[in-house]
C-alpha cells in the first residue's frame, strides 16, 4: 500500500495529469457519441426538428446542438464540443468550426 503523502510531488502531479487527460478523453468521446447519434442515419432521418435547423447546404449550427439537454449535461464548454466533434467520422465540421 502506497502512502500518498510519501509520494514525490512530481510523480503525484504526473498521475493527476494522466487522470485529467483520461477524463477529458472520456468526455470528448461522450460528446462525440452524442453528436454522432443525433446526426446518424437512424436518428437524423426521424428528427424533424434537427433537419429543419439545417441550412440549404445541410449545415446545422454546432452551437445550437451544443445547447441540447444531453450535450449540456456533458459540458457547456463550446471549445470542448468543437474539439470532440473534429475527431468524428460521422459528423463533418465546417472549416469555421461553427457548423
Amino acid at each position: 500500500k502506497t502512502n500518498i503523502e510519501s509520494m514525490p510531488s512530481k510523480k503525484l502531479h504526473r498521475q493527476n495529469m494522466a487522470v485529467d487527460r483520461q477524463k477529458a478523453e472520456q468526455l470528448r468521446f461522450a460528446i462525440r457519441s452524442q453528436f454522432e447519434f443525433y446526426f446518424g442515419d437512424v436518428n437524423y432521418a426521424k428528427d424533424n426538428f434537427l433537419r429543419s435547423q439545417a441550412d440549404d447546404d445541410g449545415w446545422t449550427s454546432l452551437r445550437l446542438v451544443a445547447k441540447f439537454n444531453r450535450v449540456r449535461e456533458l459540458t457547456d464548454d463550446f471549445d470542448m464540443v468543437q474539439r470532440a466533434i473534429e475527431a468524428s467520422t460521422v459528423v463533418e465540421v465546417s472549416e469555421c468550426g461553427e457548423y
